[in-house]
């Protein structure tokens, strides 16, 4: 994470927790408390990297995120791109401190990150709602992980994509969206993005790419499949879920949420 963002998070006495071999995913930590908040997860380092080699070779004007959780990835790209708009829409659905996450987001975006504006909201119904700009440079789709609302997400910001475009979409190998990914080439391709997967990020992450000939070189030198013996959660070339591990380890906050819904209605025979 970048130093600005860690020292914002600092001053309001929180702690960023970058992940590990046993959690991939940043963490917010109540260092007051002394507690692990129940946010959902942040981006990760490699996603960090992969934004910090992006303002490298472009710059950027207008930013849209889907999903906002505590702001990590939010902060990071309005730090990485000060002279961008950033704009941010969030659900409030998933954590018991999502409340929270948001709170603290605007308050750092009223204290330190002046050029984000967060809104309260879903996609895509509210999209329009949450945007300052007409159109935007870079979309970055993290919200609910299902391959129904990716594909919902992806149609939505459809309309509002520049013609220098980059649309980032998170945890699509981590949280099972291969097949939506799939449609979204197909859909993608007669608009004139071109798909790259960065097998080299810890969540498994995809991108499309219209327009930014630097960039697109860059992506092009530095893209890998999601395959390999150090895939995360899967064992071999055809996506194969790991069987050694257990069932519930690649679902995301929102697929284990239906799951745990479904087997309570069947306890209680609703």
């Amino acid at each position: 994470m970048t130093p600005n963002v860690l020292k914002a998070y600092a001053q309001e006495g929180y702690k960023i927790d970058m992940g590990s071999p046993g959690n991939l995913f940043s963490r917010l930590i109540d260092l007051k408390n002394k507690r692990s908040t129940s946010c959902s997860g942040g981006c990760t380092v490699t996603d960090v990297f992969t934004f910090d080699m992006i303002s490298k070779c472009e710059r950027l004007d207008n930013i849209f995120i889907i999903g906002n959780s505590f702001g990590l990835s939010t902060f990071v790209l309005a730090d990485l791109f000060p002279n961008a708009k950033v704009d941010v829409i969030d659900a409030e659905l998933e954590g018991l401190d999502v409340k929270l996450g948001s709170d603290l987001t605007k308050k750092l975006s009223k204290e330190t990150f002046t050029n984000v504006n967060l809104t309260v909201g879903f996609s895509p119904q509210d999209l329009k709602s949450a945007m300052r700009s007409d159109m935007y440079n870079f979309f970055f789709v993290d919200g609910l992980h299902t391959n129904e609302q990716i594909l919902l997400d992806f149609e939505g910001i459809l309309p509002f994509c520049d013609e220098n475009c980059i649309i980032y979409f998170h945890d699509v190998v981590s949280c099972r969206m291969l097949d939506s990914w799939e449609i979204i080439k197909q859909k993608s391709a007669p608009l004139g993005f071109e798909p790259f997967t960065l097998g080299f990020t810890q969540m498994g992450c995809t991108v499309l790419l219209r327009g930014y000939p630097i960039l697109r070189d860059y992506l092009k030198s530095s893209s890998n499949d999601f395959n390999g013996p150090y895939k995360i959660g899967f064992k071999d070339e055809k996506f194969e879920y790991n069987t050694q591990r257990p069932w519930f380890w690649d679902l995301s906050f929102g697929h284990l949420e239906r799951v745990i819904k479904r087997k309570i209605r069947r306890i209680v025979g609703v």
